[in-house]
């Protein structure tokens, strides 16, 4: 959670606000609650219906905190699959 917290708090703008830090700290335990409905999951006997829900929950949260910070997606690194599957350009 520790290492969590800091590459969040890497990524905000310095310095870091008394608010950006309260968001990192809160996504800090969403990914920590959400790593224990990961290995949960990937368990022999999966989830219940109530852990799904609060894992989409928790996900979203999450998501919405990473937003608030300024977190973006990276670029595409190759091409799309429609790029890729574009007739026309089959290999030989």
């Amino acid at each position: 959670m520790r290492d969590v917290r800091a590459a969040l708090l890497d990524m905000c703008a310095q310095p870091v606000s008394a608010a950006d830090a309260q968001l990192c700290e809160r996504a800090a335990m969403l990914a920590g609650h959400l790593a224990v409905l990961d290995a949960r999951a990937l368990g022999g006997n999966g989830l219940s219906a109530s852990d799904a829900r609060l894992m989409l929950s928790l996900g979203g949260q999450y998501t919405r905190i990473l937003r608030m910070l300024g977190a973006r997606r990276e670029e595409p690194r190759g091409p799309s699959l429609r790029e890729f599957f574009a007739p026309g350009e089959a290999a030989d």
